[in-house]
């Protein structure tokens, strides 16, 4: 028994775009003759990348080309690779067996002398290289990786690497990002590369034809000019702005008050649309929002699974609450994961975040972790980034002694998949809360990343021109020292 799944409600209209849209079919075709390529879609929140994703994802479908997806994990806490490990799952590869396989056929020595000989982590790049090409030998493959934005550091090298190894595979490569998100800006020449390498296609605001179009799609009736301008004034053709304030008012009955001069204050697009969600939120019964933000504290995405055990409803309750979310368009299930859900867009999780008072979003982590860890006690490894994040954020509760202690095993996992900024960002955690438990065991690879800065250290001169990290890395790992001083610091 599920929810009311994507498929049984009524699909949003899909307007505007055409030439962006025409220009990746254009590049699905090329990568079908051979012609394998990298193309980036960008712009700001709710503008419509991941829709335009799911749009030539379903020409690919029905072109018979198989389409494989990657989400990152925007709330952090995910593997290193994370987008990459979805890809390859659903190809049948693994990717810590290409990382073994890499490591049997140079040699390599335990990973207790230290020393990260140069080369390793462009050997699995090559191995994803070369395993994607075999995947798209018969037929063309797509390849979408959305808000990368929030992908670690190592996922971006490797996709910078994969824009120059595809380019005579059948292989498209289609990432999204938020191009005004901090991250970007903190490594802009990663992205800068990426860009260098492959297409961008910028998203900006839809047209007031677009709007109009819209709105007749919704509403079955042709909106007046002025109704039209005044989303178009109100948005700034955003999709998801105009997509909420339509939804909303078609409900209310109301959408013609936006013919009048008069100002909603409810309608002052971007800083407001929160209250727009909340108002949609409101239709809901107080426990359907009460699970919700328990799925917010879990993340963007959430297992149907682990949102259940941290719930007291029936079961029967239980799903009753999440299909009217579903209906709502609050949460959708994904497709291709059974059992697994995703807020309809960040910004409704972030409100249901933030509408928690602190010390309950601290209680829930912790409540979160403790649950990861019991659900995927006997296989922990591709939890630990994860059950690690949530136990950080709960150590004002008292319990920083275990989540010092899965820091350092999620650094030491990253460093040994050659993720080594995920790993000084693990590692940096954990000397934060070194003042709340006095001496702890750091392990070696702990101990020599915070001490040097150079465990992080890492790709050398390869195939591809994929760029030394060291600089960057020796920085975060090097700061690492620094901010054990300075105290744990947690969003409240």
């Amino acid at each position: 028994m599920t929810p009311t799944s994507a498929a049984e409600r009524s699909s949003r209209p899909f307007v505007g775009r055409i030439q962006e849209l025409a220009d990746l079919v254009s590049a699905l075709e090329d990568a079908a003759s051979g012609r394998g390529s990298l193309v980036l879609l960008t712009g700001e929140p709710g503008i419509g990348k991941t829709r335009l994703m799911s749009e030539v994802a379903q020409v690919a479908g029905q072109r018979g080309v198989p389409v494989v997806t990657g989400r990152c994990w925007e709330e952090g806490g995910a593997p290193p690779y994370w987008p990459w490990m979805q890809v390859l799952r659903s190809l049948g590869g693994d990717l810590e067996r290409l990382a073994a396989f890499g490591d049997s056929r140079a040699g390599r020595r335990g990973a207790t002398s230290g020393v990260v000989p140069e080369g390793e982590r462009i050997r699995l790049f090559d191995a994803v290289g070369r395993f994607l090409a075999a995947a798209s030998s018969e037929r063309p493959l797509l390849v979408t990786l959305d808000d990368v934005h929030a992908a670690d550091e190592p996922s971006l090298l490797l996709l910078r690497f994969l824009g120059d190894a595809v380019a005579e595979a059948n292989v498209l490569l289609v990432a999204s990002y938020r191009e005004a998100e901090r991250r970007v800006l903190e490594l802009g020449d990663v992205f800068a590369e990426l860009v260098r390498v492959g297409r961008r296609i910028p998203l900006r605001g839809l047209t007031s034809a677009d709007i109009e179009a819209y709105v007749a799609a919704v509403t079955g009736s042709r909106p007046t000019r002025q109704l039209v301008a005044r989303l178009h004034k109100i948005t700034e053709g955003n999709p998801f702005f105009v997509e909420e304030i339509v939804r909303l008012l078609a409900a209310e009955d109301t959408l013609e008050s936006l013919d009048q001069t008069t100002t909603d204050p409810f309608l002052r697009i971007p800083a407001e649309v929160r209250a727009l969600i909340r108002r949609r939120v409101a239709n809901l019964a107080r426990e359907a929002v009460a699970v919700l933000r328990v799925a917010a504290v879990i993340g963007r995405e959430f297992d149907l699974y682990l949102l259940q055990r941290t719930s007291r409803l029936t079961p029967a309750r239980f799903v009753d609450v999440l299909g009217d979310a579903v209906a709502l368009g609050v949460i959708a299930e994904l497709p291709a994961t059974p059992r697994r859900y995703s807020f309809a867009h960040e910004l409704v999780r972030e409100t249901l975040y933030d509408d928690l008072p602190p010390a309950r979003r601290l209680k829930l982590h912790r409540e979160v972790g403790r649950l990861l860890e019991s659900l995927y006690g006997e296989d922990l490894h591709p939890h630990l980034s994860e059950i690690a994040r949530h136990l950080y954020l709960a150590a004002p509760l008292g319990d920083a002694d275990q989540a010092l202690e899965y820091l350092v095993r999620a650094g030491d996992r990253a460093a040994a998949l050659f993720a080594y900024e995920e790993a000084a960002v693990h590692y940096r955690r954990a000397l934060e809360l070194l003042p709340l438990v006095g001496a702890h065991p750091m392990s070696g690879a702990a101990s020599s990343c915070c001490a040097s800065g150079t465990r992080s250290g890492a790709l050398g001169t390869a195939p591809g021109r994929v760029r030394p990290s060291r600089r960057r890395s020796r920085a975060a790992a090097g700061s690492a020292t620094a901010s054990c001083s300075r105290g744990p610091r947690w969003a409240m």
